[in-house]
């Protein structure tokens, strides 16, 4: 592998969080400019009938389709906009250093990259230019009304959307004596205090003075994340996975692009805010892979940990929000389970870390399970290294409906789920880097054959070769869901014969070097898998074309004049 890890950042690409209208254009700008190396598609619409746009990158001297590629995409949860950045910034640096860096060179002459950069475009325009928060598309379900309860929204007008803390007795919170601005929850064995009860901002639908202040369900409530085929089950059982898999245009329009394009044999979808290198299963346990498999996906989630800091971990085993619940219809699980494609979901940004806590299980600690001494260092970074611009100091408010409340507490969006600007060129580089490590293990072909002239014929000598770390067919997962078209080599003549054999035959798949990860110096033994040869004669003089055709390591042409 290429020394990805040393690859230099890079000046001239602006770090910040990108509309719509910015997006397409920061990439018509680097299409007109990059033509040889660029081409733009929208891909399908949205349901606001925004375009999602796909970047195709690669030296395209060769057809994209004639090489092995690596897809990614971001932002189909609307309010993890670190991630579009991420995929911009990839295209930028691929552009931009095609001909002066040779790993970045090598890639684009061998390998392609599709890059989607925003897939919920219309909840991220909501998210980037409002105080709103939503979970992904702005499209109504499960119910086209609101439902009775607290529904979030700026209710001060102050551009963010905070907390609300309103003193009860029988509140669980309560504020620490170390730093008033800290709200903390009340010990089991705790039952005479001046306790509070914590809300979101936000104003109550269908309610009465008097009445129990509860939750709204968000009108918003679907996850794109959760519109897969794979083990996609209705909303019972899995919040916001929509009427039935692939129901929205934007996952659609995702299904669509893996239909057409075989050649993808690995991926990362970017997410935010957990400082981690996800990997499937999300529903079973590591029992299901096959022992191939799951040392492919720990070998590159190790590199990836080298690379971006982050730990790569199991969904099933340490992302879980609930023990007892599976995460159902997800990306990752589908393009894995059912197409064998190796694909990471990267969790960019990690507040946590940056301030010094540590942590061991991510869900627990993001939800339930913070000391006060972890708070207090999460507002002494605050302080410290963002001026304390990430926390609202509370401030009285007379609510409309629940009398006199405090509004305060983090700003949320480019806090814990978003880098402040300021961290956003470090976290966007090193996540980049990972991707051009995991494409450069694709497999790869290449060709060599010799010529020997016997008797007045020809007979040539072919020899096909995977370069690449994975096999011709990416996953056992791959063969056993019989997804990958056999190789073939076609052959043919123009003034001469083909003796004695046919024009168009199928060759085995060839092993990479990733089959031999177990290989002991004691015992070990290096087989040559990664080659087949084939020989066949040609009667008279002329031109013999000959194209080796495989669906994932890329196609070759050869010409040879005898």
């Amino acid at each position: 592998m290429y020394m990805i890890k040393e690859l230099p950042r890079i000046e001239g690409f602006e770090f910040k969080y990108y509309l719509h209208g910015e997006i397409k254009s920061f990439l018509t700008e680097l299409q007109d400019k990059h033509s040889d190396l660029m081409k733009l598609d929208v891909i399908g619409k949205t349901y606001e009938k925004r375009e999602i746009w796909c970047a195709t990158i690669t030296n395209f001297d060769i057809s994209a389709s004639e090489k092995p590629a690596y897809y990614i995409d971001a932002n189909i949860h609307a309010g993890e906009v670190t991630g579009s950045t991420t995929a911009l910034y990839t295209i930028f640096y691929l552009l931009k250093q095609y001909n002066k860096e040779v790993t970045i060179t090598n890639l684009l002459d061998n390998f392609v990259f599709y890059i989607i950069p925003r897939i919920t475009a219309d909840g991220a325009e909501r998210y980037l230019t409002t105080a709103d928060m939503l979970r992904s598309s702005t499209r109504p379900w499960p119910f086209p009304d609101k439902l009775p309860g607290l529904h979030i929204n700026d209710i001060n007008n102050d551009g963010e959307i905070l907390m609300m803390r309103k003193e009860d007795p029988l509140g669980d919170w309560k504020i620490s004596d170390k730093d008033s601005r800290l709200m903390i929850k009340i010990e089991i064995d705790e039952f005479d205090g001046k306790y509070f009860r914590l809300f979101p901002e936000g104003t109550l639908h269908e309610w009465q003075d008097g009445d129990p202040i509860m939750s709204g369900s968000s009108l918003e409530g679907l996850d794109l994340n959760r519109n897969n085929p794979s083990h996609w089950e209705q909303e019972y059982k899995q919040h916001g996975a929509g009427p039935f898999p692939l129901s929205e245009p934007e996952t659609r329009a995702i299904a669509d692009f893996f239909r057409a394009h075989q050649n993808i044999c690995g991926a990362t979808t970017f997410h935010t805010f957990s400082g981690a290198i996800l990997r499937p299963y999300s529903f079973t346990d590591d029992l299901a892979f096959e022992n191939h498999d799951l040392e492919v996906y720990e070998k590159i989630g190790k590199l990836g940990e080298r690379i971006t800091g982050y730990p790569c971990i199991n969904v099933y085993k340490d992302f879980k929000y609930d023990r007892k619940e599976e995460i159902l219809g997800g990306f990752d699980d589908w393009i894995f389970e059912h197409f064998g494609i190796f694909i990471y979901t990267t969790e960019l940004w990690d507040m946590i870390k940056e301030a010094g806590v540590e942590r061991k299980d991510i869900i627990k600690f993001l939800m339930f399970e913070r000391k006060e001494e972890d708070e207090l260092k999460l507002l002494e970074w605050n302080d410290n290294q963002i001026n304390g611009e990430g926390f609202e100091d509370w401030e009285e408010f007379d609510h409309p409906q629940i009398g006199r409340v405090e509004i305060g507490g983090w700003k949320f969006k480019y806090t814990w789920q978003n880098p402040p600007i300021s961290y956003l060129e470090e976290t966007v580089h090193k996540n980049a880097l990972f991707l051009f490590a995991h494409a450069s293990l694709s497999p790869l072909i290449d060709v060599n054959y010799n010529v020997e002239e016997i008797n007045g014929n020809f007979k040539i000598e072919l020899i096909v070769i995977n370069k690449g770390f994975l096999p011709t067919y990416v996953s056992k997962q791959a063969l056993n869901r019989k997804v990958i078209r056999q190789n073939r080599i076609h052959i043919e003549c123009d003034a001469c014969e083909l003796v004695a054999s046919k024009n168009k035959i199928t060759f085995p798949h060839l092993e990479g070097r990733s089959n031999k990860m177990r290989a002991s110096v004691f015992g070990g033994f290096s087989q040559e898998d990664q080659k087949w040869k084939y020989n066949f004669v040609i009667h008279g003089k002329g031109r013999v074309n000959i194209k080796v055709i495989t669906a994932k390591a890329g196609s070759i042409q050869i010409d040879i004049e005898l």
